[in-house]
């Protein structure tokens, strides 16, 4: 499993994750590797469809999005754009059954910053918290330097590298 590095030991990292999957095995295997991650205190919320993510978007403003693709009335991938407009600062990572290179394209290109392939484990999800705290901390420390934020968002996914999160780096 990938080290995730937290800034305070002693205090768990607070994180609201918004997960939003349709499959109920596989939204309960996501809700067990969230609840099993040490050192995070993660707030989760679930949606199975593409209008209810969007509207736990707008009133929760999570920090982490884990984006299925294929959703009852839309496509994930549809929604990374207008998910980032409402709130820049978020990490969505792709999570799907779907390695069509078209999808992983797509979602690179859209501002995903990272891709699980199902089935998901305890190692996939830890090593996609892992490039969430980067992409946050690098989003963070540029959008301080007193840099406008939409100039700060695209500078900070330029330099955090997109991977196929679990897989070999």
């Amino acid at each position: 499993m990938p080290e995730i590095k937290t800034s305070v030991s002693s205090k768990k990292e607070r994180i609201k994750a918004l997960v939003v999957e349709d499959d109920r095995n596989f939204c309960m295997i996501l809700q067990e590797c969230l609840s099993d991650l040490e050192h995070f205190a993660i707030r989760k919320f679930f949606t199975a469809n593409a209008s209810d993510a969007m509207q736990k978007m707008r009133s929760e403003k999570p920090d982490l999005v884990l984006l299925d693709i294929n959703l009852p009335d839309g496509n994930g991938l549809d929604l990374i754009r207008p998910m980032l407009k409402i709130h820049p600062a978020v990490g969505i990572v792709m999570v799907t059954g779907s390695a069509f290179p078209e999808d992983v394209k797509k979602g690179k290109e859209d501002g995903a910053i990272g891709y699980i392939l199902k089935p998901y484990n305890k190692h996939k999800i830890a090593d996609a918290l892992s490039k969430f705290l980067e992409y946050r901390a690098r989003y963070y420390s540029q959008h301080f330097a007193n840099r406008s934020q939409e100039e700060s968002s695209a500078h900070a996914r330029a330099h955090v590298d997109f991977r196929i999160c679990g897989e070999e780096k």
